[in-house]
């Protein structure tokens, strides 16, 4: 493939910084993110780096789809370490 003439940056989260091709950023303040707001579409929104306030309806109806049905997914699959322990004898 050839990618002449199209500048690619690498973006990676660093313990120090955000690390935008090789240089560090280090006032970029990401906001956390718990595992109560990934349950509320708003917080899951944020957690993907989306935008409610500037997306466009259409695009939002397709999150809001996305996002109902990993909520459907979730609540079907068992939780890790909820089992009860079994006896092996």
């Amino acid at each position: 493939m050839n990618v002449s003439g199209i500048a690619m940056k690498l973006i990676v989260s660093g313990a120090n910084g955000l690390y935008i091709g090789n240089r560090c950023r280090r006032d970029v303040v990401q906001e956390f993110i718990s595992e109560d707001d990934l349950k509320t579409f708003e917080g899951w929104l944020r957690y993907r780096g989306v935008d409610a306030t500037t997306s466009a309806p259409e695009k939002l109806e397709m999150w809001q789809g996305l996002f109902d049905e990993a909520q459907k997914r979730s609540s079907t699959s068992p939780t890790v370490g909820d089992e009860a322990p079994t006896s092996p004898w």
